[in-house]
């Protein structure tokens, strides 16, 4: 699926919504979007702005070594830490 795509979901009471993710710019590694949950035909009910950030393992492994973790192992593309 595109991110930018809608897809069609169901609320916990049973609402019929369509989610809505248009990508603003990726640079650095951030990926900048807005969600926007609106009705099925399209009505935008909440719109939001988020910045996601994706990091290669050295990059992850120096945030838990600054937090004071210690990486026993990398498994796939996750770590152990402890």
């Amino acid at each position: 699926m595109h991110p930018s795509g809608p897809f069609d979901v169901v609320d916990h009471a049973g609402r019929p919504l369509r989610l809505i993710h248009p990508v603003e710019s990726v640079a650095g590694g951030v990926v900048t979007l807005t969600e926007t949950t609106a009705t099925r035909e399209g009505e935008p009910l909440r719109t939001e702005r988020a910045r996601l950030r994706f990091l290669d393992a050295d990059g992850i492994g120096a945030f838990l070594a600054e937090a004071g973790f210690t990486v026993d192992g990398w498994y796939g593309d996750g770590c152990g830490a402890r």
